[in-house]
């Protein structure tokens, strides 16, 4: 129990009054609207379809994305790229059908990058992660094409244990 003339007690609260939004046509000139007080929060109007930008400032256009006829145009053209692959396996005797069959193949897996995974019309951070992917892929495949060709120097410095000769 807290006593009147206690410093240390404090004083009943005051009834609180629900907000009320501002008047304009008040004739009391002692309360001027406040909007940041009367009015409630309202979030900016926003559009649901448009993405979060977390990492930047939002794109200036909208990101591209094919239509049917675009994926059917990507899916005849793979097709024709894999019967170039068949026919040049057949007609190109050596080596230069294996070359025309990684240069197929690496244009197919463009388009399929491109299209179907929408690298293409995507945002630039996907492409910049794919990139350093295939990146760190290309190193492995050189350290393995580096190890099996210098087999030979070090085969005269061990056996095929391993063991000095």
């Amino acid at each position: 129990m807290t006593r009147p003339d206690d410093p240390t007690s404090l004083p009943a609260a005051a009834p609180t009054s629900p907000v009320r939004a501002p008047d304009t046509d008040t004739d009391d000139p002692v309360r001027a609207p406040n909007t940041a007080i009367d009015e409630p929060y309202r979030a900016p109007d926003t559009d649901i379809d448009e993405p979060a930008h977390e990492f930047g400032p939002p794109a200036t256009s909208p990101p591209r994305e094919p239509g049917a006829a675009g994926y059917v145009l990507v899916w005849l053209a793979l097709v024709a790229l894999a019967t170039l692959t068949l026919i040049a396996s057949r007609a190109v005797p050596g080596g230069w059908g294996l070359a025309i069959a990684f240069v197929v193949a690496s244009a197919k897996a463009g388009l399929v990058v491109a299209f179907f995974m929408h690298l293409a019309g995507g945002r630039p951070i996907h492409r910049l992660v794919f990139a350093i992917a295939i990146a760190f892929l290309v190193l492995l495949v050189l350290g393995v094409l580096a190890d099996v060709g210098t087999r030979s120097l070090a085969s005269a410095y061990v056996d095929d244990l391993g063991g000095p000769p």
